[in-house]
């Protein structure tokens, strides 16, 4: 089984990732948790640049990712042929190439090429919720990144004009979402969309029972 999680910073989906992992591995089931920069490929490149030990655009950067996402898609294909019982869950997929790459200097088309043979999730978590609502969910527990605010952006000294970059920047991007989301259902491609300001427990059990169900 291969679940996928996605929304824009901010939103919860990798706290969501981690709940659900713990709860799948609590019923017995052996699951396999992937991160997008952090699956072996180019992790000391990602961090270079993240640091700032490396000079990059953010084009490469993005092409980076593009190129680990389709190595993990081609990696859960073989899995499915030998049919692995093991539960694969990815923070973050398609749905972010398609919306963060435009912002980032990539072509859509180039993007639409790139994720055509991915291998589509079984089940497609977005978990949706406005900038405003999720900067005021980071500021709570650490401060803005620079991807946060867009590739291309940098950050300030100042925090406030940070974070109007960021609310600025996600919007766009959660339009890029919205605009991704309804071109896949067209393409019959299914996407549960999820409140992201409902609470944790009420966004644990729509994830679970979902996942349940496809499991039965």
């Amino acid at each position: 089984m291969f679940i996928a999680f996605d929304g824009i910073d901010g939103a919860g989906k990798t706290t969501q990732v981690d709940i659900l992992k713990e709860n799948l591995e609590n019923l017995g089931m052996e699951v396999n948790l992937n991160n997008m920069g952090e699956e072996g490929f180019f992790d000391e490149i990602f961090q270079g640049i993240k640091k700032k030990q490396w000079t990059c655009s953010p084009e490469i950067r993005e092409m980076l990712y593009y190129f680990e996402g389709t190595l993990l898609g081609e990696k859960i294909k073989e899995q499915r042929k030998v049919q692995s019982r093991k539960i694969e869950i990815v923070d973050r997929y398609i749905l972010s190439f398609l919306s963060y790459g435009p912002l980032n200097g990539v072509e859509l088309t180039t993007i639409n090429k790139i994720v055509s043979d991915m291998s589509w999730p079984d089940i497609y978590f977005y978990i949706d919720m406005s900038p405003e609502q999720a900067l005021e969910r980071i500021k709570k527990y650490r401060k803005i990144d620079f991807p946060e605010i867009g590739c291309k952006n940098v950050l300030s000294n100042d925090e406030n004009i940070n974070y109007q970059c960021f609310v600025k920047h996600q919007t766009k991007v959660r339009e890029n979402y919205v605009c991704a989301i309804n071109n896949l259902k067209k393409r019959k491609k299914r996407v549960v969309i999820i409140d992201g300001t409902l609470s944790k427990k009420d966004i644990k059990q729509i994830i679970l029972d979902e996942v349940m169900l496809w499991i039965k």
